[in-house]
């Protein structure tokens, strides 16, 4: 248990991934076993780096590696669709809330 949890802590620099690409044979035949696209490979650790913080944990190794399996579908491209449509509105609505924040904090109303 406690070695378990110890791994799903570990984490790796992204550009390690990248390195292990290009250069290691061995990985590169894992990830085509797995059906993983060979166009994704170059970009492995950018699409395993979902925070952008330049580091991978293991959980996102392994959860990016399944969902990077198999041919791209119909579905995953609408399910994304959909859910940048859904984040678009939430910014839209973060925005106009902000910004009419602002116009108060600047013109506000005179007390009586």
């Amino acid at each position: 248990e406690e070695l378990l949890a110890e791994i799903l802590k570990s984490e790796f620099p992204k550009d390690v991934v990248d390195h292990t690409m290009r250069c290691n044979q061995e990985a590169q035949k894992a990830l085509m076993h797995l059906d993983i696209d060979p166009g994704d490979h170059a970009f492995l650790g950018d699409i395993l780096d979902p925070q952008n913080d330049g580091f991978i944990t293991v959980l996102e190794l392994v959860d990016g590696l399944k969902r990077l399996r198999g041919e791209t579908r119909r579905s995953d491209v609408i399910t994304i669709d959909l859910m940048v449509r859904s984040l678009q509105e939430r910014v839209d609505d973060i925005w106009k809330w902000s910004h009419h924040a602002m116009l108060d904090t600047e013109n506000p109303e005179p007390v009586r």
